[in-house]
């Protein structure tokens, strides 16, 4: 399983599986594209339940509108 956070208004996304940790999470979203403002949390499930607890929402990086939250299975064919 991931998770993703996905911007229904300009489809900004971030993928990663919720065990990742938080030092991959910040590397791959510094390099890769948009910073999304998670907050602090051993790994990227911990850095997102944080983020909503404190501001109840986490924001599209590049428009504002709030993110969706969905896990994802990987299918492998």
């Amino acid at each position: 399983m991931k998770i993703e956070l996905i911007c229904r208004a300009c489809h900004t996304h971030f993928t990663a599986p919720p065990e990742t940790p938080e030092d991959d999470v910040i590397q791959r979203m510094t390099e890769e594209g948009p910073w999304f403002a998670l907050a602090a949390g051993g790994c990227f499930r911990d850095m997102i339940h944080t983020a909503l607890q404190r501001r109840g929402g986490i924001a599209c990086p590049e428009c504002g509108v709030l993110v969706h939250i969905v896990e994802v299975s990987e299918v492998l064919v």
